[in-house]
């Protein structure tokens, strides 16, 4: 799909190719020792992103599907590089491919029997609903803003979370565990930043090996510079895989003591593999609060803003007028503006965040409003004439969660 359709990019299913193997799964699948006996269909069943494709994340999506893990999503917008083959577990016919659709043809052809997922973007441009629908998101990129944005999104949603990385110079080998079982009352990724993590990330460094931010999601930030390259070990980096891929088939079987949020190394000088709490930080600048959780019986669509309050019991409007605020998943609303075509006022309207070809619903003449029309979070004055109309009639067609902002209270509505 084009940047400039009217959905704009989605995860885009990579299919088997034509006679890929298809393998007993069980047939190398151990009987674990007081594991369930229902090893494999739990495997099958299980769903898994994974955030950054290079040395690391490229090893363990392969890792994943040869697992047999039934649903993959691979998340990278980079290209692999001529430097790439020194450390990832790549051909060089393979220089100048996309990350996510290399691993994805590869997992494909290693389980094709299961779901493989591959988007070319940034994390920040996934869907609420593509990670909710994650059993557990593996992270293995150290692109300092993406770590704090997906850290928040998984607290906030209460997916778990890992983190696979290394250091090369000191031969360290890194597994970072956040369970987010407890309501954004544990820690996130950006609780353990230092001073050197939080200046980078102020500055908005992109690190090389995170894959350029251009095309439809736009250029990197003004503020941007340069960073050195990750410089490792091809073993390093595949030990890394491999611990998080063995903490994922841990976390799906009950295998083993679960040690909460920690840090768990393996350090090549001392040949010692050490655990260590992870904390959260009273001054961490990441959100911790968690929304309550409720479901909605019809497709959200359906649904109108009047509907949606009522639904979690919340007021329409309060001491100073409509005060609530709706953010639909994947959604922006286009704030009110002058319509060319007769010069009266198009209503406010709901449109995909990454769509750049907005039109009058009336006309279908180009929206003229410009970035600041568009509103991550549709407050409840710019929806006073439409309460009761549902949302699918606003423009939202295929959203699957929706935040309600009322009365200093959160509400996340999601429907299947």
């Amino acid at each position: 799909m084009s940047p400039g359709s009217e959905r704009g990019p989605r995860p885009v299913r990579v299919p088997a190719p034509a006679g890929a193997a298809l393998v007993d799964r069980g047939a190398r699948l151990p009987a674990f020792v007081h594991g369930p006996p229902d090893a494999l269909p739990r495997l099958q069943r299980l769903s898994v992103a994974v955030v950054g494709l290079g040395s690391i994340g490229g090893r363990l999506a392969d890792g994943l599907a040869r697992l047999g893990v039934g649903r993959l999503l691979l998340v990278d917008p980079g290209r692999i590089k001529a430097e790439s083959l020194l450390t990832h577990d790549v051909r060089a016919g393979d220089v100048g491919r996309g990350k996510a659709e290399l691993a994805g043809e590869r997992a494909a052809a290693l389980h094709p029997q299961g779901e493989v997922l591959a988007f070319d973007g940034p994390a920040q441009a996934l869907r609420d609903a593509d990670l909710q629908r994650c059993d557990l998101v593996v992270l293995a990129t150290d692109n300092l803003a993406t770590e704090v944005h997906v850290g928040a999104r998984a607290l906030r949603l209460g997916v778990p979370l890992l983190q696979a990385s290394v250091d090369g110079g000191s031969l360290l080998a890194q597994l970072r565990s956040w369970p987010n079982a407890d309501q954004g009352q544990g820690p996130c990724p950006a609780c353990a930043f230092g001073p050197a993590e939080r200046e980078a990330l102020d500055a908005g460094t992109r690190f090389a090996c995170a894959g350029a931010l251009d095309g439809p999601f736009g250029g990197a930030p003004a503020a941007a510079r340069a960073a050195a390259p990750t410089r490792s070990t091809a073993a390093l980096c595949a030990l890394a895989a491999d611990l998080a891929g063995l903490a994922v088939l841990r976390r799906a079987l009950g295998l083993g003591e679960d040690g909460g949020a920690c840090l768990d190394e393996y350090a090549g000088y001392l040949h010692r593999a050490t655990r260590t709490p992870l904390r959260r930080r009273p001054d961490c600048p990441v959100d911790h609060a968690a929304p309550r959780r409720a479901r909605l019986l019809r497709p959200l669509g359906e649904h109108s803003p009047a509907e949606l309050l009522a639904a979690v019991g919340l007021p329409v409007a309060g001491a100073d007028g409509l005060s609530f605020g709706l953010r639909v998943d994947g959604y922006v609303l286009l704030a009110p503006e002058a319509c060319r075509c007769d010069g009266q006022v198009a209503p406010a309207r709901f449109a995909p965040g990454e769509a750049t070809d907005l039109r009058c619903p009336r006309c279908d003449a180009p929206r003229t409003g410009g970035l600041h029309a568009r509103l991550a979070c549709a407050p409840g004055r710019l929806l006073a004439q439409q309460l009761d109309r549902p949302l699918a009639t606003l423009g939202v067609t295929d959203a699957r969660l929706v935040l309600v902002e009322a009365a200093d209270e959160r509400v996340l509505l999601e429907t299947r």
